[in-house]
């Protein structure tokens, strides 16, 4: 589709550029988080920050000294430093009731109060949970924000990637095999077998586990048995990147193309072309970078709904969608990086 074919009501709105000043041009780590009232984008030299989490007013920071570190949102003040090995920190995502629980039972848990840390190629992870605003009033002399629940894995598996969804945890190792866990009781659900490479990216939804392999082949497990019953090869070009919905899955190759699934057939739903960057999703709109700019799309039908004019030339920009108005991109651009916010909203 050619910017010709575009009527003037799918023009996005550039509201504010800033340039973010002390940044080496050539090599730094761009990482964007943000709930509903924060919004934190990490910029920084690659030897910082691994990864970002945020709960209610407090960051979560996995740094590459191996330590998490807590923060204080409000004044900006570390409150406390978990120390040992770690690399990565992830929250559960909150939209399952529990494995196997029923709404109102006694198995739902509050994963919101609960995060996880690991290192890459270690065979662990760990469970932190993370204190109850009346257990900070109790103790406020301790300032303790999160607590170690316990350390879960296998002395033969090597944890490449992990993604978490309330109490279930997916790993992918570096020994090809991805493996589902309970983290109540620290127990290896199940283990499959069926990557010839080592694992490096996994995602949940309600019902499967996706998980793709270093050259870029993508598996799809049922989350209660175990079985593949999804292989897509990797074409000349790898998967690089892979996001689930509960109704469907989507994933980008190198070379530019990004293709949705349905996640019960796996039936094709649309095929886009022209991507640029990582895409990022908010369950409604779709944002990436394009040959010709910042576009924004219907995520269940593909469907093309905003364009920027922008040309980012050959930097690479970093995405997040806030809310149903407005996309954050941190971009490259003449010789500086910046932080423009797009309005989506169609005014006319």
């Amino acid at each position: 589709m050619s910017r010709s074919d575009l009527n003037t009501g799918l023009e996005t709105q550039k509201l504010v550029s800033i340039p973010l000043a002390g940044i080496p041009q050539s090599s730094f780590e761009t990482l964007v988080k943000f709930s509903k009232s924060y919004l934190v984008a990490a910029v920084c030299p690659r030897t910082e920050f691994s990864s970002l989490e945020i709960h209610n007013s407090t960051l979560i920071t996995a740094s590459y000294d191996a330590t998490v570190r807590l923060w204080d949102l409000i004044t900006g003040d570390c409150v406390q430093v978990l120390d040992g090995q770690f690399l990565r920190v992830l929250r559960p995502h909150p939209t399952m009731e529990g494995r196997g629980a029923q709404p109102g039972s006694n198995a739902q848990i509050r994963v919101e109060n609960y995060f996880v840390t690991w290192f890459w190629g270690f065979p662990t992870f760990t469970i932190w949970k993370m204190a109850l605003d009346e257990d900070l009033e109790r103790n406020k002399s301790t300032k303790i924000m999160a607590t170690s629940m316990r350390q879960i894995g296998h002395e033969d598996h090597e944890v490449a990637c992990l993604a978490a969804r309330d109490r279930t945890v997916a790993t992918g190792g570096r020994d090809c095999t991805v493996r589902l866990w309970d983290i109540m009781s620290g127990e290896c659900i199940w283990l499959s077998i069926g990557h010839t490479d080592d694992v490096t990216c996994i995602e949940l939804n309600q019902t499967q586990c996706f998980s793709l392999s270093s050259y870029g082949t993508l598996r799809v497990w049922n989350i209660e048995t175990g079985e593949c019953h999804q292989v897509i090869g990797s074409r000349q070009e790898p998967i690089y990147q892979i996001s689930v919905l509960p109704s469907s899955y989507i994933y980008a190759y190198l070379d530019g193309t990004l293709i949705a699934r349905d996640s019960i057939s796996s039936r094709l739903k649309y095929q886009l072309s022209g991507i640029k960057a990582n895409f990022h999703h908010n369950g409604d709109k779709m944002v990436a970078g394009s040959v010709d700019g910042i576009r924004v799309w219907d995520v269940q039908s593909g469907k093309l709904v905003k364009e920027s004019s922008s040309d980012f030339g050959n930097c690479s920009t970093v995405f997040a969608l806030l809310g149903e108005h407005y996309a954050v991109a941190i971009v490259r651009r003449d010789e500086k990086v910046w932080l423009d916010v797009w309005d989506l909203v169609d005014y006319s």
